[in-house]
C-alpha cells in the first residue's frame, strides 16, 4: 500500500495508505436517537457508491463488480458517456436475475418489526429520519455479499451505520437461500443487531473509541479497485474501534460514498462485522 501511494495510484488508496484523510462520520447525540425511528424511503442517489444499481423495490442495492474488462474497457473508450452506456446496458441485464432470488424479502419490513417490538417506531413526522436497505456487493471472487443498512440524516451531517451479514453466496446459492429461507432468517437477525445498534447509540455507547485500528474485509471491499488491485490488498488505517467482543467488532470509519465499492466507497459509517469475516484487524499503537 505504500508503494501504491507513492505513485499516487487512486485517490481512494491514497486514503486507505494514510496520505489523504476523507470525512469521518461524528456520532449522534444520544437524545437524538432516543426520540425514535422514523422510516422513510431508500437513500438518495447520491449517498450511494459510484456504479451502484438499484434493484426493482428500491430496497436493494447492487453493487457490480469491477472486472478488469471493464477496466480494460475504460482505457481503450476513454468517453465516460460511452463506457457509462455500454456497462449500463450490461448491468441491466444481470441485475433482472436477481429479481427471483430478492422476491418478498424486505430490509425496511424486518426493521419495521424490531422497532416496533421495542417501541422504537417515532410519532409520524417525528424522530431520526433513517432509511433502511441491503447492499448487494458482487466479489471479485464471484461470490455476493450482503450489508443490511441504516442511513440517517440530521442537520449537520448523513450517517450510515452497517451490520454485515454472515454469507458469502454463489448465485446459485443465493437462490437456494431464498428458497429455503435462510435468506430471510439472515435479514431477520440483521434487523435484530441493527435495533441493538440503535439501541446502544440511544444510552451513548457508540459515542466514544476505545483505540484506533486497521481494519480489512472483503464485506467491506469484495471488488477489485478499478478492476486490478485485488480486494485482500484494500485496507483501512485509523478507524476507531468502538467495540470488540469475542467474535465481533464494532468500528467507525471514515470514507467517501459516492466513490465505487472497491475503492472503500462502503467505509464511510459505523460497521458491525464478525471477525471471522475479517482479513485484517490490527490494533494502531497510542
Amino acid at each position: 500500500m505504500k508503494l501504491l501511494c507513492s505513485v499516487a495510484v487512486l485517490a481512494a488508496t491514497l486514503s486507505m495508505a494514510g496520505c489523504y484523510t476523507p470525512p469521518a462520520p461524528k456520532p449522534l447525540a444520544a437524545a437524538e436517537w432516543q426520540a425514535g425511528i422514523r422510516l422513510v424511503p431508500q437513500a438518495a442517489a447520491e449517498t450511494l457508491p459510484e456504479g451502484a444499481v438499484v434493484l426493482d423495490g428500491r430496497q436493494w442495492v447492487w453493487l457490480p463488480s469491477v472486472s478488469s474488462a471493464q477496466a480494460a474497457v475504460n482505457m481503450l473508450i476513454p468517453l465516460p458517456f460511452v463506457v457509462d452506456g455500454v456497462m449500463g446496458q450490461v448491468h441491466q441485464g444481470q441485475s433482472q436475475q436477481f429479481g427471483s432470488s430478492l422476491a418478498g424479502v424486505s430490509p425496511q419490513a424486518a426493521m419495521q418489526r424490531q422497532l416496533q417490538q421495542r417501541n422504537r417506531l417515532a410519532v409520524q413526522g417525528q424522530g431520526l429520519a433513517t432509511s433502511v436497505f441491503c447492499f448487494l456487493q458482487e466479489g471479485a471472487d464471484d461470490r455476493y455479499r450482503m450489508a443490511f443498512v441504516a442511513e440517517f440524516k440530521d442537520r449537520e451531517q448523513t450517517g450510515r451505520y452497517m451490520v454485515h451479514l454472515p454469507l458469502a453466496l454463489t448465485v446459485t446459492e443465493l437462490q437456494q437461500a431464498h428458497s429455503n429461507g435462510a435468506l430471510q432468517q439472515a435479514i431477520d437477525a440483521a434487523a435484530e443487531q441493527m435495533a441493538n445498534l440503535f439501541d446502544k447509540a440511544a444510552r451513548g455507547e457508540l459515542a466514544a473509541s476505545v483505540g484506533r485500528v486497521t481494519v480489512g474485509s472483503l464485506n467491506l471491499v469484495s471488488s477489485k479497485s478499478s478492476g486490478m488491485l485485488s480486494p485482500s490488498l484494500v485496507i483501512a488505517r485509523n478507524a476507531q474501534l468502538i467495540e470488540e467482543g469475542p467474535n465481533h467488532v464494532i468500528v467507525r470509519m471514515a470514507g467517501v460514498t459516492s466513490m465505487p465499492e472497491g475503492s472503500g466507497g462502503l467505509f464511510y459509517g459505523v460497521h458491525y462485522l464478525l471477525k471471522s469475516q475479517l482479513h485484517t484487524f490490527e490494533r494502531q499503537p497510542g
